[in-house]
């Protein structure tokens, strides 16, 4: 998101200063700017959605009214049916499903769980959290804590360095390019044999 969003609200391309853009990298600020009730927890993502998006981006003009608006929930939309979804294994599983019709040109739409939000909000410092600890099990304070079901969604209380690196080893998406669970990588009917490459991945 660094890389998109400028602090001072311009970025070096010439002819064009980005002011709609003119805030950090931090869902606070897009929602902030998105004026979503509540928080992104009620943000319905959806193939449809990203079409609708993209074609209003499309017809934007400078100085429009509500341009803030569009832009920052845009921007809410694609990172979380795109950017997320390749590093969260359950958010790669919801956009596969939404992704397929289920009927012709209808599309579901989905929602955030507390438990996605709370991984969202919290992975930066999950990581540097455990990347910083030398010993896996020494407790530490703060902890992390992350919403949601631990019935279903596992540990939620992370106070050590092991419990986070379970928490994100178990969250991060497959690679694409690796057999699915249980495939053996062998020669499938149409051809193609699974082939083992380094994970986008492998870094916390």
């Amino acid at each position: 998101m660094r890389g998109i969003f400028s602090e001072d609200g311009q970025l070096d391309i010439t002819g064009f200063q980005f002011e709609h853009l003119s805030f950090v990298a931090s869902y606070i600020y897009l929602e902030e700017f998105a004026e979503i009730p509540g928080n992104r927890i009620s943000y319905e993502l959806g193939i449809e959605k990203m079409h609708f998006s993209i074609s209003r981006l499309f017809r934007l003009v400078p100085k429009m009214k509500n341009a803030y608006r569009y832009i920052s929930r845009a921007f809410l939309l694609y990172i979380q049916m795109i950017s997320e979804p390749l590093r969260i294994s359950k958010m790669s599983g919801r956009v596969r499903r939404i992704a397929q019709p289920i009927y012709d040109g209808v599309y579901v739409t989905y929602k955030l769980t507390p438990y996605d939000l709370s991984c969202e909000n919290n992975w930066g410092r999950m990581s540097n959290t455990a990347h910083e600890q030398n010993n896996l099990t020494d407790t530490f304070v703060p902890a992390t804590e992350l919403e949601g079901d631990e019935s279903v969604d596992g540990c939620l209380y992370l106070d050590n360095a092991g419990k986070i690196r379970g928490v994100l080893n178990r969250l991060k998406a497959r690679d694409p390019a690796d057999p699915p669970p249980g495939s053996s990588g062998k020669k499938s009917k149409h051809g193609v044999k699974g082939k083992k490459i380094p994970p986008f991945h492998q870094n916390l």
